[in-house]
């Protein structure tokens, strides 16, 4: 599907959009998203740019393949934003001076936790075995040898 018929249908539809490919760039940037963005399962073959936007419900990119980059570079997600253990990013991951009012829930997916926990901090929740396999690596790398 091209980005611009993809983008046709979330302006028409509140649904899953699970198991569409995305041939291209999907580019949102500056626009205002009513309600939240059902990304979920969806594969972009180029980068999800939604520089600029504001989504003001959730942002849901669980099972989610971004073959490119994510960015969200001032943008604000006035709800939750959703990952798991399958969304993967293939690219750049930009977050410069993006902000998420609600909570960040990553299930078990290390990589994407500890990259956005950095920047956001303390709204970070991962799974409770994810958490503790990075305790536990923390942990070596504190420990002397």
């Amino acid at each position: 599907m091209t980005p611009e018929k993809f983008k046709e249908r979330l302006k028409k539809e509140l649904l899953s959009y699970g198991g569409i490919t995305v041939e291209g760039e999907l580019d949102l940037m500056r626009a205002v998203v009513e309600g939240e963005l059902p990304l979920q399962g969806v594969t972009l073959e180029g980068n999800l740019l939604l520089d600029h936007a504001t989504v003001k419900g959730d942002l849901h990119l669980s099972g989610a393949t971004l073959r490119q980059g994510l960015s969200l570079g001032h943008a604000t997600v006035k709800g939750d934003f959703f990952l798991d253990e399958k969304t993967t990013v293939g690219g750049n991951i930009v977050l410069y001076k993006a902000t998420v009012e609600g909570e960040i829930f990553c299930g078990e997916n290390v990589a994407l936790a500890i990259q956005l926990f950095l920047y956001f901090g303390g709204k970070v929740h991962i799974e409770t075995k994810a958490a503790k396999a990075i305790a536990e690596a923390l942990s070596r790398m504190a420990s002397p040898a």
